[in-house]
């Protein structure tokens, strides 16, 4: 009776064991479609990409003549008059380098054949070009954008490059596929006549595009309209297409803000007090971009026409006199937009006036700007910032007009200004924190730059405003003559007493006060700024990091001599065992058994007929043998996935990037590829998506034998997993076999003792 319950326990539990492992088997060959790390990231301008796009196609890169040009082999059309099968050859493709691993152009390569692309294209067929940042590249199912270039400023900005973020080419293609009934109702608003009713849909559909910094980018579709609208040339619509778009695409409008009523609309607009600031300081900036009256990139000579529409009225021609004195004006009741004003006034005097003009209207007119600036600045009613800009657009104008101010900075001008201090972390010691600007103003003499000043030290002044002491704390900026601007630190000396102080900059070069710049009043030591949580561990000494490492690495010396101490010592035992058994001795302790009986007389150990050898080695020969035989199986398991999902294994660092995947019942290995993210990188694919053969990636292999393939200039090698499986599991059952021990017999045979 107990048996048999004990027989159906344990058929129970070996039932139970079976429906486990199997269990485990179908969660590994379905789970096909799990949730990638992170969702994946379609781009950001996608529908200005399907917007401005006459034509939308995949396609694969060809050689149009063996070792000539390349070409683009249509294999899907989205939109547009291609057909598949057609080869093109757009004018701005093959001057771009493909994604990388990093942002230098060593580390990227050019289009090759069998590249994978998705244009964006303008034009008719026989002049195709890709639209600008149009070009994504297909690797290993997945779209990375290319075309997009770092420019000599940005030259730590990456381009973007394949990441776990990064669509497949499915997303990729529904995303198109659901844009283009938009894109192409967005056409017929934008094209549709102007009409009182269409101009408000274009005025909504600005304010559905407007997004505030810091995804202040470039719109295409926001172009359009902002086009559109400055065809119409009335200063009152393009006002609220500024204002409806925040400020995004203004440099369209100029156009209407170069006429003689546009000027007269955005003087009158900016001298309203009841409009908004920030409109105000919009309208400040388009009126730098409209340009000036005289100018476009320097003087305008008397000889030269004027453009279509541009010409001044005759009986109001003195425009820069009339938006100095709106600055002037806006100084008294908002002071941000007279500065933003001032530094657009700047902008339209700075080139060349100084040198004079034939033009007695220009000198009438620049004239009466120094004579207003100079009248308010002499009042002392201005903020130092004001001041400052009036400085620089003097100075812009001409030195002479600067220096009859008098003003403390001398030839370089400085302001010290507050910043918002939520953005810093709080300090450990006592100190301050300040924006500064620098500007040096110096002429030119005989066409040649000026000698600047030999400036030996920059301090940071608090003057207080009622009795007390002064400090003098030595600054971190650069005191250089050259136009700059940024952030500066100072530390509070012992004994600081608080209080409310002025603050400005000193240049001093020796013993000698160069300049004495303008600042402003502020409570010091400062509010409490916010503590921002620290992201790194606090870094330790470079002693601790040299001690942790030795420590660490003679570890691992130490580790590898006890491993093979311990091996050496398995060897020689095991060889004396087998000797003295060999030789008639105890194979445990050595003692001559020749004249003993059955068991050791020292040791008391029995002595076998048979002794057991290579135990050891044999064991773990069949336990090695059980792994392969069970790595075959496994590869069994991938081979059957891999008919339904790739699964794609990537290593990338900054110089290269590695990646093996399988799709359809092959293994793929590829060098010297595109880059993903930094370090290992686990990805799912469709297996259509992922090149099979070489010559899905582009090049025939040059190397194929039973399905084995080598493909140095596709630099892939591709391994049917049928090979791998039989090759394990022949090997693995052979070495399974040989893993009982070797008994090795005495050369006497079984010993009798007599008596």
């Amino acid at each position: 009776m107990n048996s048999q319950s004990g027989g159906g326990k344990a058929r129970r539990l070996s039932i139970g064991g079976r429906a486990f492992i199997a269990a485990a088997l179908i969660v590994v060959f379905t789970h096909i479609r799990a949730t990638p790390a992170a969702a994946a990231k379609l781009p950001y301008d996608l529908d200005c990409l399907v917007f401005l796009a006459d034509h939308i196609m995949e396609g694969r890169i060809v050689e149009l003549q063996v070792g000539g040009p390349l070409g683009v082999r249509v294999n899907l059309v989205h939109s547009g008059s291609l057909e598949t099968g057609q080869t093109i050859n757009p004018d701005n493709l093959f001057s771009h380098l493909t994604p990388g691993t990093g942002c230098w152009v060593r580390q990227r390569e050019p289009l090759k054949a069998g590249d994978r692309v998705v244009l964006f294209l303008r034009g008719r067929p026989g002049k195709l070009a890709c639209v600008n940042e149009g070009m994504f590249l297909l690797v290993r199912g997945r779209a990375c954008r290319f075309g997009v270039e770092p420019t000599m400023g940005m030259m730590g900005w990456q381009p973007p490059r394949l990441s776990r973020d990064s669509p497949t080419a499915h997303e990729l293609a529904a995303a198109i596929e659901s844009r283009l009934p938009e894109a192409a109702q967005l056409h017929r608003i934008i094209n549709a006549p102007l009409s009182p009713k269409s101009i408000e849909s274009l005025l909504s559909l600005l304010r559905q595009r407007a997004k505030p910094w810091p995804n202040f980018f470039a719109d295409a579709i926001s172009d359009g309209v902002m086009t559109r609208l400055a065809d119409l040339g009335d200063a009152e619509i393009a006002d609220r297409a500024l204002a409806a778009s925040a400020g995004r695409s203004s440099f369209f409008l100029r156009q209407v803000f170069q006429t003689p009523r546009g000027r007269d609309f955005l003087l009158d607009r900016l001298s309203d007090p009841i409009v908004e600031t920030q409109h105000r300081l919009m309208l400040a900036w388009m009126l730098r971009d409209a340009g000036a009256v005289y100018a476009s990139s320097d003087i305008r000579a008397a000889t030269r026409p004027w453009p279509p529409g541009t010409a001044p009225d005759p009986k109001n021609s003195l425009y820069l006199t009339r938006v100095a004195r709106v600055a002037v004006a806006s100084a008294k009741e908002n002071e941000e937009v007279s500065v933003a004003i001032l530094e657009a006034l700047g902008q339209l005097t700075r080139r060349g006036w100084g040198f004079g003009s034939p033009d007695p209207e220009i000198e009438a007119d620049i004239s009466g700007v120094t004579e207003a600036l100079h009248a308010f600045y002499n009042q002392r009613a201005a903020s130092e910032a004001v001041r400052f800009a009036i400085e620089k657009v003097l100075a812009g104008i001409d030195f002479q007009a600067y220096l009859k101010l008098n003003s403390d900075c001398g030839p370089i001008l400085t302001l010290a200004k507050a910043i918002d201090l939520t953005h810093y972390a709080a300090p450990t010691v006592p100190s301050m924190l300040l924006g500064f600007e620098f500007d040096g103003i110096m002429p030119y003499v005989n066409g040649r730059p000026p000698a600047p000043p030999n400036i030996t030290g920059a301090f940071v002044v608090l003057d207080p405003l009622d009795d007390g002491p002064s400090y003098e704390l030595p600054s971190r900026c650069p005191a250089t003559y050259s136009c700059c601007a940024g952030t500066d630190c100072v530390t509070l000396p012992a004994g600081f007493r608080p209080g409310i102080y002025r603050v400005h900059y000193r240049l001093v070069s020796g013993n000698t006060i160069i300049s004495e710049g303008h600042g402003f009043r502020t409570a010091v030591p400062q509010p409490a700024v916010m503590a921002l949580p620290r992201i790194l561990p606090p870094s330790m000494s470079r002693r601790s990091i040299a001690w942790r490492q030795s420590w660490t690495t003679s570890l691992e010396a130490l580790g590898a001599v006890a491993v093979l101490f311990l091996v050496a010592r398995r060897f020689i035992r095991s060889r004396r065992r087998v000797a003295w058994f060999q030789s008639g001795r105890c194979h445990a302790c050595g003692y001559d058994l020749r004249a003993s009986g059955d068991r050791c007389p020292e040791c008391g150990i029995s002595v076998p007929a048979a002794l057991p050898t290579q135990f050891l080695r044999r064991r773990l020969i069949g336990v090695a043998g059980a792994a392969l035989m069970f790595t075959s199986g496994a590869l069994v398991v991938i081979y059957a996935r891999s008919f339904l999902v790739g699964d794609l294994l990537t290593h990338t660092h900054s110089f290269r990037a590695d990646a093996a995947y399988t799709t359809r019942g092959v293994a793929v290995i590829q060098w010297l590829t595109t880059g993903s993210d930094v370090g290992w990188t686990y990805e799912r694919a469709q297996p259509a998506d992922l090149p099979r053969s070489a010559e899905d990636a582009g090049p025939p292999a040059e190397r194929c034998l039973l399905g084995l393939e080598y493909s140095p200039s596709g630099k892939m090698v591709v391994v049917p997993l049928w090979i791998p499986v039989l090759i394990l599991a022949c090997t693995g059952f052979a070495m399974w076999r040989v893993r009982k021990p070797v008994l090795l017999s005495s050369p006497r045979g079984r010993r009798i003792i007599a008596k």
